[in-house]
């Protein structure tokens, strides 16, 4: 049994909150298995989710490097024994991005073996056209080219001043608490926005008549957007429309490997999203054409990367020593030093031996590149989408000869 997205995506949450019995209490699984009416079912529920990767253990003459053994390593890792991304995929011998495409793999085959073993009826017709919808929409998401949100503080404002409309209708007053001067995040502007629409306004669809604050906070590199529902009276259950938002919701934050964690109580509904903080990531380009440098800063607008452009190798290790770069974008055709002998130098360098270098020139010359050390070999004329998708494969994976 192929399940719909909708639930795959409500077993990833549970297991992204596997310990955390406030957001297992309350989630829609405990419905979906009928275990509400039990004294702890947020016990119930961890169980189901446990013994469900225990069942997918491959049998001991499997051989061990087998995708039924990886899938189940990966759940094991990830979820029963919480290692992060960076753990897990240390212990796979897989790169982090290549762990997060694995993830998603290794949870549908979870999905599909609790819905199987259980004979869940999820109305898979309408379940699944629904859900098809809501990814198609928020696929750009999914865009390599890393946009950040530069001032995520107008963004949440204005995402208030949409939702007022409703808290009028609705006669619930809506406050801000947003901190001025907040730092970049890693998700896109038009992303964030609607995320912060959606989870606005299911809090005030919740407590008509009470109360909505949306609230920020800077808790190490993350900024918490947390969004609390309040009324004197009882908080109105969930419709068919609020659960339709809070999807829209989680399709928008899982699309950047974020989960909004979400509690309520009798009088109350508070939801809260940890956005990743945008790092600046310094790139240093050695290239004698300052058209092409020009290009490849206006490429890295809006986005997490930073050029730094030099056009030659003088004083190249003192002008790393200085910026620090985590990749280096090279031409092979600079007068001096060529891009070769410089990438032998950097290659050799301990300063400089462990960093991403990009070959980027007119020169088919791929596999030689590869083959002196590069991380990766771009081909002029290069286009934004390919730059930035390039930078983010070789400093997420960290794997050298890809390209």
């Amino acid at each position: 049994m192929h399940v719909p997205d909708t639930f795959t995506r409500q077993v990833g949450l549970a297991l992204a909150h596997l310990y955390d019995p406030d957001v297992l209490r309350g989630h829609s699984l405990v419905e979906i298995y009928g275990i509400r009416d039990r004294s702890n079912p947020q016990a119930g529920l961890r169980s189901i989710l446990i013994e469900g990767i225990e069942a997918l253990k491959p049998k001991v003459d499997t051989p061990i490097d087998s995708r039924s053994w990886r899938v189940y390593r990966l759940l094991q890792l990830r979820f029963v024994q919480q290692l992060d991304q960076a753990q897990t995929a240390y212990q796979l011998g897989i790169g982090v991005r290549h762990l997060r495409r694995e993830q998603k793999a290794s949870v549908q085959v979870l999905a599909d073996s609790l819905a199987d073993k259980y004979q869940l009826d999820l109305d898979l017709g309408k379940s699944a056209g629904e859900e098809k919808g809501i990814k198609e929409e928020f696929f750009w998401l999914k865009s390599p080219v890393q946009e950040i949100s530069t001032n995520p503080g107008e963004i949440f404002s204005g995402a208030l001043e949409v939702a007022g409309a409703l808290a009028v209708k609705l006669g619930v007053h809506l406050q801000a608490d947003i901190q001025v001067d907040l730092p970049p995040i890693t998700i896109d502007p038009a992303g964030l926005r609607q995320l912060t629409i959606s989870l606005v306004t299911y809090a005030i669809n919740r407590a008509p008549g009470g109360q909505v604050v949306l609230r920020t906070a800077l808790q190490e590199n993350f900024i918490l957007l947390e969004v609390r529902g309040g009324t004197s009276g009882q908080i109105q259950p969930e419709t068919g429309e609020d659960a339709a938002r809070f999807s829209v919701a989680c399709s928008i934050l899982a699309e950047n490997d974020i989960q909004v964690k979400i509690n309520e109580g009798s009088n109350y509904i508070f939801l809260v999203a940890m956005l990743t903080e945008a790092k600046l990531v310094k790139v240093l380009m050695i290239d004698d054409n300052p058209d092409m440098c020009q290009l490849a800063e206006r490429y890295a607008k809006g986005t997490r990367y930073h050029f730094t452009c030099t056009p030659n190798a003088d004083n190249l290790f003192e002008i790393v020593k200085e910026i620090r770069p985590q990749a280096i974008l090279l031409d092979v055709m600079v007068p001096g030093m060529d891009g070769w002998e410089i990438l032998g130098r950097l290659r050799q360098n301990p300063l400089t031996g462990d960093l991403p270098v990009i070959i980027c020139t007119v020169l088919p010359e791929r596999d030689l590149a590869l083959a002196l050390g590069a991380a990766a070999f771009l081909p002029k004329p290069v286009t934004r989408e390919v730059l930035l998708a390039t930078l983010g494969m070789v400093l997420d994976d960290g794997r050298q000869g890809s390209g």
